[in-house]
């Protein structure tokens, strides 16, 4: 071992007089056997995937010198598939960067050993191999003399990205041309600024990128074609992971749940050494402050096992010293923050107690394959891990993990594989592009979802015509420009000096850049043109790509993607005047919408542009178009969702059945009111974007130290009513506040009545009349016809005049209950509609059926049924109402509230499913009342884990009216239910139910 100034030089070969670096590399030659292993025959070699990811780099070399990226599965051998390569290939000088210092001494160690492939067991290299001289880089050469000297000393040399990252141009440039080879490990860490640069550097080398997981959170692309991707399914079904057992607890209780994961980790660890398995216990944090917290803990209550605990802090010899007493069996448990990652290798450990979860995927896989490996070793048993699956808040890719029933020997796989399906997939359609510079990432383009759209004839295409179609090409002074040929997409990125704005200054200019994108639809026969300047129709462009075969869709195809859309709220509309040259041209918005609305029907107006929002397929959407043939959203997205974007429009476009006056009929009537209507109101609700995940952080009472939680308080209509005013309540088990809701001139107040209240949200708090009546937070208030009214405006829905069915109307036996009593209280009333709803549903195939009943309810009763087999959970909120007489009858007051309550569910239901039943498990763990009549919390929390995106989610609203027969149903008790069944269908898709009597 030789030093050096800037790093040390390791030669493993026996000393027989100084060899050259090109001495070495000739006994290379030929000195390699790529043989696989055999473990049925006893048979040594490389691994499965191990030698598939050697001949697919081999084959790419004889080909190309462009980037590649291998994708190995943590603990499957990406090390020894470097050393194969060095002799394989015979690589002159390689240059491998790493993440960490610990990674490489780790890899700077195995590299100048050549690792197994020394091992004459397995029989991989001649015995006339020498083994290569490393240099370990591990400090920032002066210049590039001094890099070159060490560089010519060695064959390969080990460092680390900021050492590499951080040096000069010439001296990086000076490195660069010495190497043959650069091989990046770990390259997950890599896409940083610095590497950008260094890539630059190394562009005249073969660069070979290896990692498990080819993504990152950030989204920023690793780059590198990937010519081998060994899945983590495959991986395990070849037994080079042992399977996990997963150990979940449920604990809401955030002050006990840690000291219930190391029981439960110690348990296991218990459980393991009894088995004759010497395991070693990490407890995982995220902070150095958790982790003296995390370390206490188990110091205190599980002292036998020594915990100690690592961060980046300590110092290397600390570190150091703490690893000998855990590889000495000094130490069982283990309390880390992030310290055993890349770069550290302890088959031991093979229990790990997440007290803090990991939010990446690319980190969990990381640690997890670390923990599974079987090192070849049968004395060490299967991973366990222990983690806290409650409350959540974890990113959507490793949700499936936290799953309570989660088999992550199957998910795992299925998670990895699924993103770097993803990379693939993206990569493949922008594979075309490869004329862009590497700093103008296509990937990374964000168009707004915006398009002009031409008819075309199909046969025609000609993309390398597009200059022909940019007016003033001359001004730009650089164009990017690619086409991806299957795609049929064409990307140009312009950008030309502007002068500043903020002076006459000549010689100071701006670059200003455009975004063209051109999209061919070859099936539907459209052109779909996107700018990131909108002031044109680009026809000049369509044409030149088309050889002038293009032509602007027609007014009355583009107005057709309102098509589908319910709930129509038209927000702007402008009318162009045929005959009135004076005003060609008049804008409307916000009141005076109805008015466009009315004159588009009448001679001579035309529609010029228009923009909705609405519902479609059950979820929120907005869409805006011109007749000059322009369509729009609010959205923005990668170019690849631009295209499916422009799919689902042309569909519309060429949709004959879509008749856009029909549409228009059915929008939304809002207007301006000077008071509150004269009709009856059947229920008022919370503000909609305060409903939801956002409640949580809701409180409201009396005062500040007397306060409720959101999920505990109900807001409802008051029985007594008055002309020009709404009287409701806010209503909790502490308290029943009291608040008239007025219009006055259009001026909105809000007043209490009696006990006033306060809201509190985040760190701020004020009276909650102040807060309802600013303008985002007005309260809904639903009437009889179907109207709403926020604030001073109120909408009008054109209802068809439709009866609900009776036939479906399901009727019950309401023998031995008092229709007049409704809930069922903490005693159980067996006479009441709640104790019948309830007894009637234990005997249907429910798994969860839960008390929802008394103040902030989203129903009386909620029941769940579970599909596993079809991966689907059906929600039915029943909503109850008592009788106002003793038999059933058509008395339209017995529906007013209970269709109020079933209209005003939906305020909850267009929130995330898991959050409507995080709200569940939190209302019933607030209070005394047990609310769980059939299964459990347990059962609970594990459904809502599925349902955050393995399983989906079917809602059915029901309405219970005994005091209702079917028989006898009046035009008008259909009429209501007709409006609250067509509501909650064209708003999220939500059947209507209703039970009744004879």
């Amino acid at each position: 071992m030789v030093m050096a100034a800037i790093g040390k030089i390791i030669d493993s070969n026996p000393v027989v007089g100084g060899r050259t670096t090109n001495q070495i590399l000739d006994t290379w030659k030929d000195g390699i056997f790529l043989k696989k292993e055999d473990i049925t025959r006893n048979i040594k070699g490389l691994r499965s995937p191990q030698i598939g990811a050697v001949y697919a780099v081999l084959s790419h070399w004889e080909i190309s010198s462009d980037p590649a990226t291998v994708v190995m599965p943590t603990g499957t051998g990406k090390t020894e598939v470097m050393l194969s390569l060095l002799i394989a290939a015979t690589c002159s000088k390689t240059m491998i960067i790493v993440p960490t210092d610990a990674l490489r001494t780790q890899i700077s160690n195995k590299v100048a050993s050549l690792g197994l492939l020394s091992n004459p067991q397995f029989g991989l290299i001649k015995e006339t191999v020498l083994k290569p001289i490393v240099g370990v880089m591990s400090h920032r050469p002066c210049s590039a003399e001094e890099a070159i000297a060490f560089m010519e000393q060695c064959n390969v040399v080990v460092t680390t990205i900021s050492i590499i990252g951080s040096l000069s141009k010439p001296v990086q440039v000076a490195i660069a041309n010495q190497c043959s080879h650069l091989f990046v490990d770990e390259a997950h860490h890599t896409p940083a600024r610095s590497w950008s640069v260094v890539k630059d550097s190394f562009k005249n080398t073969k660069v070979l990128q290896f990692t498990a997981t080819p993504f990152r959170n950030d989204d920023k692309p690793i780059g590198g074609k990937i010519i081998f991707n060994y899945p983590l399914r495959k991986a395990q079904d070849e037994g080079y992971f042992k399977p996990i057992n997963y150990i979940p607890i449920i604990e809401w209780n955030s002050k006990q749940s840690d000291q219930i994961i190391a029981n439960k980790a110690i348990e296991q660890l218990r459980l393991d050494i009894e088995n004759g398995y010497d395991h070693v216990l990490m407890a995982r944090v995220n902070s150095i402050a958790r982790a003296e917290i995390i370390q206490k803990i188990y110091a205190d209550s599980f002292p036998e096992y020594n915990p100690l605990s690592i961060h980046s802090k300590l110092s290397t010899r600390s570190i150091s010293e703490i690893k000998a007493k855990i590889i000495a069996g000094e130490c069982k448990i283990i309390v880390c923050v992030d310290m055993f990652g890349e770069g550290f290798d302890m088959p031991k450990l093979k229990i790990a107690a997440f007290h803090d979860i990991k939010k990446s995927l690319p980190t969990t896989l990381q640690l997890i394959g670390r923990f599974t490996r079987t090192s070849m070793d049968d004395s060490l048993g299967c991973a366990s891990i222990i983690v806290n699956i409650a409350d959540i808040d974890a990113q959507k890719e490793i949700e499936h993990l936290y799953a309570s029933d989660a088999d992550w020997n199957r998910l795992l796989p299925y998670l990895s594989e699924g993103r770097i399906d993803n990379q693939i997939s993206l990569r493949e359609f922008i594979q075309g592009f490869e004329k862009f510079p590497e700093e103008l990432p296509i990937q990374n383009l964000l168009p707004a979802l915006s398009a002009v759209i031409y008819k075309i004839n199909e046969q025609e295409w000609h993309p390398e015509r597009y200059a022909e179609g940019l007016t003033a090409i001359e001004q730009y002074e650089k164009i990017y420009y690619d086409t991806n040929q299957q795609g049929n997409t064409i990307v140009i990125v312009a950008g030309k000096k502007d002068k500043v704005a903020f002076g006459k200054i000549e010689d100071l200019f701006e670059m200003h850049w455009t975004l063209y994108i051109i999209y061919r639809n070859v099936r539907q026969k459209l052109l779909f043109i996107n700018c990131s300047d909108n002031g044109s129709l680009f026809e000049d462009l369509a044409k030149a790509v088309t050889d002038k075969t293009a032509n602007i869709v027609d007014a009355t195809s583009i107005f057709r993607c309102l098509g589908h859309i319910n709930r129509i709220k038209v927000t702007n509309v402008g009318l162009k005047d045929a005959l009135n040259t004076l005003r060609s041209f008049t804008m409307y918005a916000g009141s005076d919408i109805e008015k466009a609305l009315t004159e588009a029907q009448q001679k001579n107006k035309i529609k010029s542009n228009i923009f909705v929002t609405g519902y479609e397929n059950g979820e929120e959407t907005s869409v805006g178009c011109s007749y000059r043939g322009r369509v729009w959203s609010r959205r923005i997205n990668n170019i690849n969702e631009f295209t499916k974007w422009c799919d689902s429009i042309g569909a519309k476009i060429l949709d004959s059945s879509i008749n856009d006056e029909m549409v228009m009929q059915h929008a939304t009537k809002y207007v301006s009111v000077d008071a509150i209507p004269n009709k009856r109101a059947i229920s008022i609700e919370w503000p909609e974007n305060i409903i939801g995940e956002f409640e949580k952080n809701i409180y409201i009472g009396t005062n500040e130290k007397n306060m409720k939680p959101l999920i505990c308080i109900d807001i409802l209509l008051s029985e007594n009513q008055a002309n020009g005013a709404l009287n409701f309540i806010v209503r909790s088990d502490a308290f029943d506040s009291h608040y008239t809701y007025k219009v006055i001139d259009g001026n909105v107040s809000i007043d209490n009545v009696s006990t006033p209240l306060c809201i509190n949200i985040g760190r701020s708090t004020l009276s909650l009349s102040e807060f309802l009546c600013k303008d985002r937070y007005f309260p809904t208030v639903r009437f009889v016809d179907g109207t709403t009214l926020q604030g001073q405006y109120m909408a009008e829905y054109r209802n068809e005049d439709v009866l609900f069915d009776r036939e479906k109307i399901q009727v019950w036996d309401w023998a031995g209950v008092n229709i007049k009593n409704e809930s069922q209280g903490n005693e159980k009333d067996s006479t009441s509609i709640q104790y019948h709803v309830i007894q009637k549903l234990k005997e249907q195939n429910f798994d969860i059926i839960f008390d929802d009943d008394n103040a902030g309810e989203i129903a009386d009763v909620i029941a769940i049924e579970v599909d596993d087999v079809n991966k689907k959970v059906k929600v039915e909120l029943f909503h109850l109402k008592f009788s106002q007489e003793d038999r059933p009858g058509a008395r339209i007051n017995d529906l007013y509230a209970v269709n109020g309550q079933a209209q005003k569910c939906v305020s909850w239901l267009h929130t995330r499913p898991e959050h409507i039943i995080g709200r569940m498990l939190r209302r019933g763990a607030s209070g005394p009342k047990n609310r769980y009549e059939l299964g459990t919390e347990e059962q609970l929390s594990i459904i809502r884990e599925k349902v955050k995106s393995l399983y989906e989610i079917e809602y059915i609203v029901h309405i219970v009216q005994p005091g209702l027969s079917k028989a006898a149903a009046s035009r008008e008790q259909l009429k209501l239910l007709s409006l609250t069944e067509a509501f909650l269908w064209e708003t999220r898709m939500i059947k209507l139910g209703v039970i009744a009597s004879a």
